[in-house]
């Protein structure tokens, strides 16, 4: 619901920065299509279901891959801005949108397959966003430094899977809270610096 709602916001904000609040409009969208696959996944049980299964399983990597391109490209106008090298940059991170699509279609369906394609290009906004954040006077990047983390934590949650000695709070209920407060603040990080006139 958070990703949803992120982006319809996105899509209806007008933005100076184009290309970059496309970007984040397709990580929240890619987001959102592999939480919803990741949800009726566990409607259809593998042993039960194996197609189907399966078939749910390989859209939340490929939809996870499709978030990881366009971090990628956000890192590169954070970096470089826009012009010609994000047009070459396109380029190469389809091409290796191609090579992970490959290696999920003969690979496991496995979250760590995920996890190994968003987790590089998450890690370098992060660090991107926390340089930022020490020397411009814009709180919109301290909630992407936030943010980013909060949504690491629920990575690791989600790997984990722990179990607490809790009817209502399991893991499963930590994971939503802390994915969805650190997409929020993502939200509001791109959501600010695609409106920005100079980065």
């Amino acid at each position: 619901a958070t990703c949803l709602v992120c982006c319809w916001k996105l899509w209806s904000q007008s933005a100076p920065r184009k290309n970059l609040n496309r970007n984040f409009l397709g990580v929240f969208t890619a987001t959102a299509v592999a939480a919803i696959a990741g949800g009726l996944r566990h409607s259809y049980p593998a042993a039960t279901a194996a197609q189907m299964f399966t078939a749910l399983s390989a859209s939340v990597l490929v939809f996870a891959g499709v978030a990881a391109y366009n971090l990628w490209l956000i890192n590169v106008q954070l970096l470089l801005g826009e012009n010609r090298s994000l047009r070459i940059s396109r380029w190469i991170f389809r091409a290796l949108l191609v090579v992970y699509l490959v290696t999920v279609w003969h690979h496991g369906h496995t979250f760590l397959t995920a996890l190994a394609a968003y987790l590089p290009p998450a890690a370098i906004l992060f660090v991107i966003a926390c340089l930022r954040a020490m020397h411009a006077k814009n709180r919109f990047y301290f909630l992407g430094v936030v943010g980013l983390l909060l949504c690491f934590i629920a990575a690791a949650i989600e790997i984990s899977r722990f179990q607490l000695n809790s009817v209502y709070l399991t893991s499963d209920v930590l994971y939503d809270v802390f994915e969805g407060f650190g997409l929020w603040g993502v939200y509001l990080f791109g959501s600010r610096i695609s409106r920005l006139t100079s980065l």
